[in-house]
């Protein structure tokens, strides 16, 4: 076993490690010192020995080269080794933990064609490093042939304050016509421009740029599993059936329909399975074009998606998303994206945009080291027309895909069961049809201002719903505001410090749910404690307790009906023939 250690850096800014021995099977790679770039040239098939833990340092690729960047400004490169993590079989050995290659590749945080702010070496000449008695050599980046057109690793449009989650929206401004810089984004349109191979030592040069065409499908299926009662489960998807192969517009923003039983279902509009509180997904249909005719796909990696984004039909490992491809025609996959709506008060920037993302997918070839990349940017905005999903360059040449930042809706005809309705993202018109039904906000994102006796909702996922024979309703985890039906309602604590008017019939609140005790006073119109933490109670005749903890249960002076738990209650029914 070779052990390399970089030179420190005197004035320079790189340091060469000294060449491991002849025939060596490892590589010992020591952290750097602060601020300094070493660089450690290994052997074909070396096993990386790394004395420093798996946390200390964020791994990038850079072209062919693992790159390793430390909080203290140091960084590692290894030339070339990024084709070893692609193309073998090997592990590498951290000071906390041996991981294999493709678990270090999962590492990656990010994957640069080119940027000179890392520092671009393509190989180490490790026979200058000898005989320099220690002393540390300033490397320059290599200047690229005049011939090669680098391609950057993000896209850069020319577009003002396109909208960010992570960054405050800015003031929307009158813009001339989108203009989109198809020399800027690979992979979006057109023929991708041709890298030259730079690295002259293995024939597999720098990561090339691939094309990706894209189209926006849907994402159809409803779940539906029987219930012991008759009734049905049902689990909605996000889109009707034939969105699933018809791109046309109107099909992709085409409302669905779910017709329940008659023996009591319980239904939710967005399964909450494959879109969590506050997403939806799509289907992205994607053909990959490699710069040299005959190139076949091997590997699809899916890297840098954002926070709280997913690939529901790929493995996830570490910070990427790997695609199993289809051996028969692997230049051909489909995407089941999941992706994170934006709040309903999230202003829009200058060009409409209420989010913006890049997919970026890292490919390998079949019988080749070579790696390709392909992006696509999307932007998320409220669609309303097929120029708002699709958004074309004025010369034709690139694309931006826009999607949903409203979902369509749902249309929900429920029958003369009792039935259970979860409501989605979308402005969903929904019927309980007969029996006593309870419709629950429990996965909106946001508070929810819901009125049963006009049926209205706003705010969160009731923003556009329309609701018909309700009597029973749950608010979200946030505040809401929720008023009776004029009948008798029973409203089911939720948390967030809520607002429940009973609008004039015999109502009750219900807290069974709370695994804490609460303190109710019907009086006061208090709620403490649990899930009925910051609510306010207008109207309201009745109260259950928690189930399992230890409530302080206060009636009016009028009639009520008031139910503890399996705690230890305190119960005063405050005057009037209460039970």
């Amino acid at each position: 076993m070779a052990e390399s250690s970089p030179k420190t850096p005197g004035s320079s800014a790189v340091a060469l490690a000294s060449p491991p021995s002849a025939g060596a099977d490892s590589l010992v790679v020591h952290r750097p010192p602060a601020g300094s770039i070493a660089v450690f040239d290994a052997p074909p098939g070396a096993h990386l020995k790394l004395d420093f833990k798996t946390s200390e340092a964020k791994a990038v690729l850079l072209d062919v080269d693992l790159v390793l960047l430390f909080p203290d400004g140091g960084k590692t490169i290894i030339p070339g080794y990024a084709m070893n993590l692609v193309t073998e079989q090997g592990e590498a050995t951290f000071s906390d933990k041996t991981i294999s290659y493709q678990e270090l590749l999962a590492l990656v945080g990010d994957v640069k064609l080119m940027d000179d702010s890392i520092v671009q070496l393509a190989s180490t000449d490790a026979a200058a490093a000898e005989g320099k008695n220690d002393t540390a050599k300033e490397k320059a980046p290599e200047e690229p042939p005049p011939s090669s057109t680098p391609i950057p690793a993000d896209p850069v449009i020319k577009m003002t304050g396109v909208a960010d989650f992570d960054k405050p929206p800015e003031d929307a401004a009158v813009l001339p016509p989108v203009q989109v810089d198809n020399q800027a984004v690979p992979g979006s349109s057109g023929t991708p421009p041709t890298q030259t191979n730079t690295n002259t030592s293995d024939n597999t040069g720098n990561i090339l740029a691939a094309k990706l065409a894209i189209t926006l499908l849907g994402v159809s299926g409803d779940i539906v599993t029987p219930l012991p009662s008759g009734g049905e489960t049902i689990r909605g998807a996000a889109s009707v059936v034939p969105a699933t192969t018809d791109p046309t517009f109107s099909v992709q923003q085409q409302t669905k329909s779910i017709v329940g039983t008659n023996n009591g279902d319980v239904v939710y509009i967005a399964d909450p399975n494959q879109m969590p509180s506050g997403t939806t997904e799509r289907l992205i249909d994607v053909k990959v074009t490699f710069p040299a005719a005959g190139v076949v796909a091997k590997t699809a990696t899916i890297t840098n998606l954002p926070t709280g984004y997913a690939i529901e039909n790929a493995t996830h490992t570490g910070n990427n998303w790997v695609v199993q491809l289809d051996p028969l025609d692997p230049n051909h996959f489909q995407l089941q994206l999941e992706y994170v709506l934006p709040s309903l008060t999230a202003k829009p920037d200058a060009n409409g945009f209420l989010g913006n993302f890049s997919l970026d997918i890292l490919f390998s070839a079949t019988g080749s080291g070579q790696l390709y990349q392909g992006s696509q940017t999307f932007a998320i905005k409220d669609v309303q027309s097929a120029a708002d999903a699709t958004i074309v360059s004025t010369d034709g040449q690139s694309t931006i895909y826009g999607l949903n930042a409203t979902p369509p809706g749902t249309n929900v005809m429920e029958g003369a069961g009792n039935d259970t309705v979860y409501s989605g993202p979308g402005a969903d018109t929904i019927d309980g049809g007969g029996g006593n039904n309870l419709i629950s906000y429990a996965y909106s994102n946001a508070g929810v201002t819901v009125n049963l006796a006009t049926g209205v909702g706003t705010g969160g996922y009731a923003q556009g719903d329309i609701l018909k024979h309700f009597n029973q309703i749950e608010g979200s985890s946030y505040a809401d505001y929720l008023v009776g039906t004029g009948g008798n309602t029973t409203f089911y604590g939720s948390g967030g410090g809520d607002t429940m008017v009973g609008n004039g019939g015999n109502d009750t609140v219900d807290y069974s749910k709370s695994t804490a005790g609460v303190s109710v006073n019907l009086s006061t119109g208090v709620g403490v404690g649990g899930l009925a933490n910051g609510d306010e109670l207008v109207g309201i005749a009745n109260v259950v307790g928690s189930a399992t903890g230890n409530n302080n249960l206060i009636g009016t002076s009028g009639i009520n009906i008031i139910t503890g738990g399996s705690g230890n209650d305190t119960i005063d029914g405050g005057g009037g023939a209460d039970v």
